[in-house]
């Protein structure tokens, strides 16, 4: 089973995969990857990419280290990622979802590479081509 991070409170079922959202909801990384539980972070502050853009925006989505959350060590193979959502019923169109999203999107390999340096020094190579043209996407 995987589910938001509101299954904590009914008690995990040792199946469960939790995805964590609610950014105020401080333990619960570590309330789920302490009953050995994996975790999907997907926190609303930065990963709900439906939430209007500001000028912080882009570096809480790059600064962002989900491995921050979990404070013990042995527990952090139980991260399997991160994931943004976009939740449409505000968004009155396809091109501004675009316009939200797109960006945020194409930052997050850049992201991922960051992150993996940090931790081990090793470099990605370039994941989008230079010449990549908006008309394409």
């Amino acid at each position: 089973m995987i589910g938001w991070d509101e299954i904590i409170e009914g008690g995990l079922s040792k199946t469960a995969t939790v995805m964590w959202w609610r950014s105020w909801a401080k333990n619960a990384p570590s309330k789920t990857t302490g009953q050995g539980n994996p975790i999907i972070f997907t926190p609303n502050g930065q990963f709900y990419l439906d939430y209007q853009e500001d000028k912080n925006s882009v570096a809480n989505i790059y600064n962002y280290d989900p491995m921050s959350e979990i404070q013990n060590a042995e527990m952090q193979p139980l991260v399997l990622g991160v994931q943004g959502n976009v939740w449409c019923e505000w968004i009155p169109s396809r091109e501004r979802m675009q316009y939200m999203a797109i960006p945020r999107l194409l930052l997050s390999p850049n992201w991922v590479g960051a992150i993996l340096h940090r931790k081990t020094g090793m470099h990605l190579p370039g994941v989008l081509p230079t010449n990549l043209n908006a008309s394409t996407l």
